[in-house]
C-alpha cells in the first residue's frame, strides 16, 4: 500500500466527532449575554463563577445527546479540581428568542434538579457571528472549551466524549498541562 492510500483514512479520522480536542493559543471566549433556567441573566464569561469554567455549547436539541455523555462525568471531575465549574450553554440564533419562554420553559420542565437548571444558560446571538469569535466550524457538533480566569479558552474539544477527549481534559487541568495554566496566574500554552 503506498503512503498516499492512508491520506483517506487519516483525513476522516482528523475530521469525526469528539477527535478535535486539546491545548489551544488562548483566545478570548466571544462576550454573549445569556440566562440560566432559573431566570438569572449573565454577561458571558465575565459574570460565570469558576476558576477553571467548562462550558459545553450544543446548538441543536439533538446534541443533548453529546452533552450527557460529558454531564455524566464533570460531576466527580469538580471533587477533583478546586475551583472547577462547569455549564451548559444552548447557543441559539437570535431568531429564536421569540419563543424563549417555549424554548427555556420546556428545558426547565425537563430538568428537576435546581442546580442544573442554574448552570443551564440559554444563549441568544448571532450565531454567525458567535461561531467565528469562538472559532468554531460549524455547528454540526457541541464545542466544549475550558476558560481560564480571564475568560480565555485554553483547551477545546468537539462531539461526544471519548476517552481521549476525558484524558486530554484531565491532563489539561492537571498542574502539567496547559489548563493547569486555567487559573490564569500560570502561563498557557505558547508563552501567552
Amino acid at each position: 500500500m503506498g503512503r498516499w492510500a492512508l491520506v483517506p483514512l487519516c483525513l476522516a479520522v482528523i475530521s469525526s466527532p469528539g477527535s478535535a480536542q486539546g491545548p489551544v493559543e488562548p483566545f478570548p471566549y466571544p462576550s454573549v449575554q445569556g440566562r440560566n433556567l432559573e431566570d438569572a441573566e449573565f454577561r458571558i464569561p465575565a459574570e460565570l463563577p469558576g476558576d477553571p469554567r467548562l462550558l459545553l455549547v450544543p446548538f441543536k436539541q439533538w446534541q443533548q445527546q453529546e452533552v450527557d455523555t460529558w454531564l455524566a462525568r464533570l460531576p466527580a471531575l469538580t471533587e477533583e479540581v478546586p475551583g472547577l465549574r462547569y455549564y451548559e450553554l444552548p447557543t441559539l440564533t437570535t431568531g429564536w428568542k421569540v419563543m424563549r419562554w417555549m424554548i427555556d420553559g420546556g428545558m426547565k420542565s425537563g430538568i428537576a434538579d435546581p442546580a442544573a437548571r442554574a448552570r443551564t444558560i440559554t444563549v441568544y446571538t448571532d450565531k454567525g457571528r458567535f461561531l467565528r469569535e469562538a472559532r468554531i466550524e460549524d455547528d454540526a457538533h457541541i464545542e466544549v472549551m475550558l476558560l481560564d480566569a480571564r475568560g480565555r479558552v485554553t483547551w477545546r474539544a468537539r462531539g461526544p466524549l471519548t476517552p481521549g477527549a476525558w484524558d486530554s481534559l484531565r491532563w489539561a487541568l492537571s498542574p502539567d498541562g496547559p489548563g493547569g495554566a486555567a487559573t490564569g496566574d500560570r502561563p498557557g500554552p505558547a508563552g501567552s
